[in-house]
């Protein structure tokens, strides 16, 4: 099991670990010193290859992977945008994975989530039932598939399980653990078990508090956070997630993969010292995994 650092801020999903200002050495210097193996990196639609490209190198050069988490203004891209210049886009985005796969000679992932519906936008007679927009998210995971392995790109793709959405009329697909299953069912897509978005329904109590085996066996990917008031992507400091419980599931289950702190950046530098903060996150991670 590997464990690797992603930051998320509303205001700039491409901020990556090496944005941290830790003091002392490069900041990804550090994250590898904790014993962080990999980074991964948001993507937006207007994002800059070129500028994206250095910093992979740079995280190469200090001896991490990288995954990468592509967003369009927090969309899924292609869901609501299925037509050709998205297509384009994401075939762009692809071809940039394969390469970092490439060069750090391992696979990359590249995340998503599945659709999101503003229902309030749309005339009732535009409405479709749920199962036509997991169907569509289908339609686009098949295609992005279709494209990895026809071009034999070293990608893999995983749908994140999508926070349960707090509205009636906005509908998140694969914000249930069995919607997850059904959306990836026969496609050669793994699980991303967003733990922090998954314990949201729970406290919400919408959810079960623990996934089940069928479930835990398709995981391939984990983004892992804390709920803290409600709100998640805090450091796993808290205690409020059960964390020892859903490592130890995990790895029953067979699973010996990467496992993605996914930390808000502000939330971090206001937990405290953020050297000592990722220590504590890495070091419970990797307790609960030993104890297994």
């Amino acid at each position: 099991m590997n464990i690797g650092l992603k930051l998320v801020t509303p205001a700039n999903p491409g901020l990556g670990p090496d944005c941290l200002d830790m003091g002392g050495p490069a900041p990804l210097t550090v994250v590898r010193e904790l014993g962080m193996q990999f980074v991964e990196y948001g993507i937006k639609t207007d994002w800059n290859p070129d500028a994206l490209r250095q910093r992979v190198r740079h995280a190469l050069d200090s001896g991490l992977r990288v995954h990468f988490h592509p967003y369009t203004d927090g969309e899924v891209i292609g869901f609501e945008r299925p037509d050709k210049a998205c297509r384009a886009i994401m075939t762009d985005m692809l071809e940039f994975c394969a390469r970092a796969a490439r060069e750090q000679g391992a696979p990359a992932a590249m995340v998503l989530h599945g659709g999101r519906v503003r229902l309030w936008q749309l005339a009732e007679s535009e409405k479709r039932p749920r199962a036509d927009y997991v169907a569509e998210t289908r339609r686009y995971l098949s295609w992005l598939t279709k494209t990895v392995r026809d071009r034999e790109f070293d990608v893999e793709i995983m749908l994140e399980t999508n926070v349960p959405s707090p509205k009636p009329d906005l509908l998140l697909v694969g914000d249930s653990y069995d919607e997850a299953l059904e959306t990836a069912e026969g496609l050669e897509v793994g699980i991303c078990w967003d733990m922090g978005h998954m314990f949201t329904g729970v406290v919400q109590n919408r959810l079960p508090r623990f996934p089940d085996a069928r479930f835990l066996r398709r995981v391939r990917h984990v983004h892992l956070h804390e709920v803290v008031n409600h709100a998640d992507h805090y450091p796993p400091i808290y205690g409020t997630l059960p964390i020892e419980q859903y490592v130890a599931d995990l790895k029953r289950a067979g699973f010996d993969r990467d496992i993605t702190l996914e930390l808000d950046f502000d939330k971090l530098r206001a937990a405290g010292e953020v050297r000592d903060v990722l220590t504590r996150s890495v070091a419970r991670v990797r307790t609960a995994w030993d104890a297994a």
